[in-house]
């Protein structure tokens, strides 16, 4: 099993965020977080659960697996 790379998904996260045009409070609401665990996730300070990834895929209207950089998604540039 591949271990979850942070930082990857911290930029994942917060990049389609910002192309989302969402501010972190909007997508803290969608996803039924803080504010201040969106930006846990984006910092890489915090992995979200299970279940928080399945509904930022939804929000982002991606693939759970683009979100974890496990596919050939997406880059993050860093």
């Amino acid at each position: 099993m591949q271990e979850i790379n942070k930082t990857i998904l911290g930029l994942t996260i917060e990049r389609r965020r910002l192309m989302a045009d969402m501010s972190r409070a909007e997508l803290a609401m969608a996803v039924g977080v803080t504010p201040a665990a969106v930006w846990q996730y984006e910092k890489g300070a915090t992995i979200p659960t299970p279940q928080v990834i399945v509904r930022l895929a939804q929000v982002f209207d991606c693939s759970t697996d683009e979100l974890l950089g496990l596919s050939r998604g997406e880059v993050p540039s860093a």
